[in-house]
């Protein structure tokens, strides 16, 4: 098992974070903007050290909770890196890459809901088959229950997908109205 301490990212220069969602784990998950050397700038995963030298992954239960924790963190990376001594000409550079990275993520985001809000819109009167309808094959037989509920639940948006669809002012109900 991998420590904190052993891990080869203390000389990375985090310039940003943004949540993301996974659906398998119904979190929202921590990115980080990383700055290597004069390489491109790169979206990971973020870790967070734990107790005894354990390594966590960034995440929230909500995409409230983890928006302000990114705009939190964010406004003092910033500052971080106003502080860096390091040529004005590349410091603007790197502003102004955080600025366009971080656009394009909110971007991808609304994207996202209002394609979901019209998926949901589209579908909203579509019958649910019974289980008993769906065609599998012997080997996959004993799945019939479960993905049966997965396509009702697939059908249906949960709390957080409604709470992602908030946006510049938007909310679901507008969205999912139209």
């Amino acid at each position: 098992m991998v420590k904190w301490s052993e891990l080869k990212r203390a000389s990375d220069t985090i310039l940003a974070v943004w949540p993301h969602y996974q659906p398998l784990f119904e979190r929202w998950f921590m990115q980080e903007l990383v700055y290597k050397d004069e390489l491109a700038l790169t979206w990971r995963e973020r870790y967070v050290p734990g107790d005894n030298d354990t390594i966590l992954s960034d995440h929230y239960p909500d995409r409230e909770a983890a928006v302000k924790a990114a705009d939190a963190l964010n406004s003092s990376l910033k500052q971080a890196l106003s502080t860096r001594s390091m040529d004005d000409v590349v410091k603007r550079s790197l502003e102004l890459k955080i600025d366009k990275a971080l656009q394009a993520k909110r971007r991808l985001q609304d994207e996202e809901a209002l394609m979901l809000a019209e998926a949901l819109r589209r579908c909203a009167g579509d019958k649910r088959p019974h289980a008993a309808t769906i065609k599998l094959s012997p080997e996959a037989e004993r799945y019939r229950q479960d993905l049966a509920e997965q396509r009702k639940r697939c059908l249906r948006p949960t709390r957080d997908q409604l709470d992602g669809l908030k946006f510049q002012g938007r909310s679901s109900s507008i969205l999912l109205a139209g």
